[in-house]
């Protein structure tokens, strides 16, 4: 299992805003991982990738 984390210091005021901005990160760099985990850390976004 790989885990990622991106940088993102951005501080977020909704729970739509954080979506959107997910939804952002993992149509970019995503698409053909299998995510076990995502999570919002105090900067960025780490996320748990199953390996193949």
């Amino acid at each position: 299992m790989n885990i990622e984390k991106i940088k993102d210091d951005k501080t977020y005021t909704s729970n739509e805003e954080i979506n959107q901005r997910l939804s952002e990160v993992l149509r970019t760099i995503l698409l053909h991982e299998k995510i076990e985990l995502i999570e919002r850390k105090e900067n960025g976004w780490q996320f748990k990738i199953i390996d193949e």
